[in-house]
């Protein structure tokens, strides 16, 4: 018979042992109660914090948040080293199977026990919670679905940490090493696995662009990366289900096959392997060579790295001496003994090889990584970000677009097509910087089956030229780049003009910036590509907006941009203010690559290169800045102000260049 002690004996037995666990517990929700107290204390005695602004202090608090996630973790993982740390004694664990009930029996009092002390804290800890919070006023429904919210969730995180850390116990046979197995349970997939492909993508592929959609799915890989990605806020609103609810039912899942697993597991388990590492030597094999591959990959990437990165070829003796030592090390755990260091040596050789194919599979582009263009038929639409977009893209604050499609998403593809055929995304370029032009794209495609690709070419001047022909003219991707089109332009708060030599912040209404921003998106409307590339802007309009913070965002003014120009004059912006009509001393040309500098002060010299000089633009735009080796510094004086010269960047064309070099001092 084995069924003679009840459940609830068992569990009550269990109880006993368990003061210092419930103690814990209980220490950690007044912590979190008196934590809370000193927030809203803290938040009420600020004068500068309104009514909603303590009601936001409040709710981030109680919603489920990173440094609770981290204590919650915590408690589960010490929860199940003190309920299953007898399995790892030979005298305990022989009292425990001497009792006349099924090994199931015992397993599940246990971790209902876990659970029990926990929720019953856990929902005390939210009672309390939500007195105070009712006390001062600031409950409603929000509140109260955030603080139940909160519980749910750490009930699953509790429950998911807590049957993983009662998996590495049950797997082996002391508590040493069930320590290091909870260690590679949680980091195995979401941080060992998680980086390999984006190291070796990064090492081998031309056009790698770094897989956010792959890596969030590493996410999903142990209890503890989904309890941290549960537990983050994704919006500016605060944390909400809509969110995290894959994250949510992804745990669940975790727990259901945990807690089977474990159950079967523990069921199992040979009594002898108290005091061994492993409780099933059977699996030791395949648990080496999971651990010894990613640590053998690692470590030529490592040896590749303080070689500076001169040749990949660095990595393969760096993933020999890896796959060694670290094969010997986890051996040597295993049988407890050093001389496990040369054990198991064809089952090292199988791993090695392994090792080596998966480098060399990224290295030879086995998966077609490089040569990837989608067909037009799988393609809904195109992204494209170049320097100038990635110059922008972190003041955007227009609407997000969905990328280009229809007609002009046709022809760009065809252009990509062609580009990638012909190899235009290898571009060589001497030492010196001479050499053909090239210039580097993002190019994200999303499929009609939802997924999006990204890849990264690197493309000849004419390529880049082809494709910037075609984007130029699309009002799909200037609204991708420029927020202008559109934002909301009741929330720009002021307007700028300059041109590095005058800078004024306009008075203007409301009405009058709608007015001026018409005008220049007229104009900016009938800019080619080709009047971008071969003419240097005459200045910039700095847009600042209201948001989370003041953002500031740049459209430059072209010299054809003469109604814009005319509006800017009529209010007090001095347009005609330019290197032409200042009092030029002297001009400097240094070379950045070089070190040379090339000093001119003959006035004939300055006085016949005036005209041609600006003093903005050049790489900032998308002007083609062929001198892009060559800074030029110029001395002046502008007669407005009094205490002296000045000095200013300006730009130029190759010719007029070559004449201030030709015509430096000697």
């Amino acid at each position: 018979m084995t069924s003679r002690i009840s459940f609830f004996k068992l569990q009550k037995e269990d109880m006993r042992h368990r003061l210092g666990i419930v103690l814990l517990t209980m220490f950690y929700a007044l912590m979190e109660i008196g934590g809370l107290a000193i927030q809203i204390q803290n938040a009420m005695t600020d004068g500068n914090l309104e009514r909603k602004d303590i009601y936001s202090v409040i709710a981030s608090y109680t919603a489920p948040n990173m440094v609770v996630t981290i204590c919650v973790l915590c408690i589960a993982i010490t929860m199940a080293v003190n309920g299953f740390a007898y399995l790892h004694s030979s005298t305990k664990i022989d009292l425990y199977h001497a009792l006349p009930v099924k090994r199931k029996r015992i397993f599940w009092s246990i971790f209902c026990n876990a659970v029990l002390i926990f929720i019953l804290l856990r929902m005390v800890a939210s009672i309390i919670e939500m007195v105070i919070v009712a006390a001062l006023g600031y409950m409603d429904g929000a509140m109260f679905a955030g603080i139940l919210s909160s519980m749910i969730c750490y009930l699953a995180i509790f429950s998911g940490i807590y049957l993983t850390a009662v998996l590495a116990m049950i797997m082996t046979g002391n508590t040493a090493v069930g320590v290091l197995g909870m260690a590679v349970f949680f980091t195995y997939i979401p941080l060992v696995i998680c980086y390999i492909p984006e190291i070796l993508g990064s090492t081998f592929f031309e056009t790698y662009v770094t897989p956010t959609d792959m890596l969030r799915l590493f996410r999903y890989g142990s209890p503890a990366s989904l309890a941290f990605a549960l537990t983050q806020s994704l919006t500016n609103t605060g944390w909400t289900w809509s969110g995290h609810r894959m994250y949510f039912l992804a745990l669940v899942l975790f727990i259901i096959v945990l807690a089977v697993l474990c159950q079967k597991l523990f069921e199992i388990r040979p009594s002898e392997a108290a005091g061994r590492s492993m409780a099933f030597p059977k699996a030791n094999a395949v648990i080496r060579i999971l651990l010894v591959i990613p640590a053998a990959i690692y470590s030529g990437y490592l040896l590749y790295g303080i070689t500076l990165y001169t040749s990949a070829w660095w990595m393969l003796p760096g993933i020999v001496l890896g796959c060694v030592l670290f094969h010997g090390i986890i051996e040597s755990i295993y049988q407890a003994d050093i001389r496990g260091l040369w054990s198991h040596r064809r089952q090292m050789l199988i791993t090695l090889v392994i090792s080596i194919f998966i480098v060399a599979s990224f290295s030879f582009d086995i998966y077609g990584y490089d040569a990837y263009v989608p067909d037009e038929d799988k393609l809904e639409s195109i992204m494209i970000k170049d320097n100038n977009y990635n110059n922008r893209s972190y003041m955007f604050w227009g609407e997000e677009q969905d990328g280009i499609s229809g007609e002009e998403k046709n022809a760009l593809l065809k252009v990509l097509q062609e580009s990638v055929t012909d190899g235009m995304n290898t571009i060589s370029v001497d030492s010196d910087g001479e050499g053909e032009s090239y210039e580097t794209f993002t190019v994200i495609y999303t499929l009609k089956n939802g997924m999006e690709k990204q890849r990264a070419y690197t493309f000849s001047s004419d390529t880049r030229d082809n494709i910037l022909t075609l984007l130029f003219p699309s009002e799909m991707y200037r609204k991708s780049v420029y927020s202008l089109y559109t934002c909301d332009w009741s929330k720009i708060t002021s307007i700028s003009w300059d041109n590095a030599l005058d800078f004024v912040t306009m008075n203007l209404t409301e009405q009058e910036r709608w007015e001026l921003l018409d005008i220049y998106l007229e104009e900016f409307d009938g800019l080619t590509y080709a009047d971008a590339k071969n003419t240097l802007p005459l200045g910039e309009l700095t847009v600042n907006h209201s948001g989370l913070s003041n953002v500031e965002e740049y459209y430059y003014i072209y010299p054809s941009f003469q109604k814009t120009l005319a509006f800017l004059k009529e209010k007090g912006c001095d347009v005609d203010k330019t290197l032409a009509n200042v009092s030029i001393s002297q001009i400097e040309v240094y070379d950045t690559v070089d070190s040379e500098t090339w000093t001119i002060t003959d006035t004939e010299v300055i006085d016949s290169v005036k005209e041609k000089l600006s003093a903005f633009g050049g790489n900032s735009a998308y002007y083609d800045d062929v001198n892009w080796r060559y800074d030029i510094y110029v001395y002046y004086k502008d007669g407005y102000v009094v205490y002296g010269e000045q000095q200013t960047m300006a730009y130029t064309d190759a010719d007029t260049l070559q004449t201030l070099m030709n015509g430096a001092s000697e």
